[in-house]
């Protein structure tokens, strides 16, 4: 075979054109972004429940007694764009007014947190749980608060009533605000915490029977009269009438004690105000005397006596 000689000095330049080639690339980055804009949360399907959950809307609620305020709220951003929750529950007229076991009440959740919380305090979660969310990557959760007013919440009547505001808050301050639900609150009178006997021992015909007293603690949304009434103590065949006996209070005056109702404090409240137009006062849990005496006839046939007295309170107005 025949052999061509290339010179040295072109195999040399064929070299170093080969080795001087460009680099071809086969990959590169792309710089790619989004934009999500914030979308504003929403409340949903807001009611107000009993405490065992039945779905019928209460158009007035009691003092004391647990309820529950039920409502979805739908943020397409995901629950986690939640900032805060805050339920009010105030009556009509006290809107702008602070909180107050008469008048308002907040309920906040917190996302970061994922916890409510109440001021005044005592008055979340009576006996039951309020739900939050365990998966806050759903853009909608159905919010369950369990809730009480105290005894002393005013009560409403034909032109008043209690509002249940709803604003919801996310991390970019967007918001949505119900505030549509409204209800009205019943009246309330408790006596509670009193020791319900007494005894006078030892006793014979025409003695005086020196004051026996009873303390029960009052608890009223409005005045109240403070009433007592008796009966005759009996002994088998025997009896002594319950004429023979009176009843006063701290500062009197001496009333003799009858089977008819006997009002021993007229119109009572401890405290003075005029949210509702027809109610001057409330009562929270105070301590009053009610006291009682007499005398045993002469004569009386000896034996062990006893009956049953009654302490009530009776509403003497109606709320506006």
């Amino acid at each position: 075979m025949n052999k061509t000689a290339f010179p040295k000095e072109i195999m040399a330049i064929c070299i170093a054109a080969l080795l001087t080639l460009p680099n071809i690339a086969v990959a590169d980055d792309i710089e790619v972004a989004a934009e999500i804009g914030s979308i504003p949360p929403e409340i949903l399907n807001v009611s107000k429940l009993r405490d065992n959950g039945d779905t019928e809307n209460i158009s007035a609620l009691d003092p004391e007694v647990e309820y529950l305020i039920k409502f979805t709220v739908r943020d397409n951003n995901s629950l986690a764009d939640l900032d805060t929750i805050l339920v009010r529950v105030y009556e009509s007229t006290q809107s702008d007014q602070p909180v107050n076991k008469r008048r308002v009440y907040n309920f906040t959740y917190n996302e970061t947190a994922n916890a409510w919380t109440a001021s005044p305090s005592g008055y979340l979660n009576p006996s039951h749980t309020s739900t939050v969310p365990d998966n806050k990557s759903q853009v909608s959760f159905s919010f369950d608060l369990y809730f009480k007013l105290a005894g002393i919440a005013v009560p409403t009547g034909s032109t008043t009533n209690w509002i249940v505001s709803i604003l919801v808050t996310d991390e970019d301050e967007s918001t949505d605000l119900n505030d549509s639900t409204t209800f009205d609150v019943n009246e309330y009178r408790a006596l509670n915490s009193y020791t319900a006997s007494f005894t006078w021992s030892g006793k014979n015909p025409g003695d005086i029977l020196e004051n026996r007293t009873i303390n029960p603690t009052i608890t009223a949304n409005l005045q109240v009269d403070i009433n007592t009434n008796g009966s005759d103590l009996t002994y088998g065949a025997y009896s002594i009438p319950v004429s023979s006996f009176h009843v006063y209070n701290s500062t009197g005056p001496l009333r003799t004690l009858s089977s008819s109702t006997l009002t021993v404090y007229d119109n009572y409240a401890e405290a003075s105000d005029s949210i509702n137009p027809n109610i001057t006062g409330y009562t929270d849990a105070v301590e009053k005397t009610l006291k009682y005496d007499g005398a045993i006839p002469n004569p009386q046939h000896s034996g062990t006596y006893d009956g049953t007295w009654t302490i009530s309170l009776a509403d003497i107005i109606n709320p506006a």
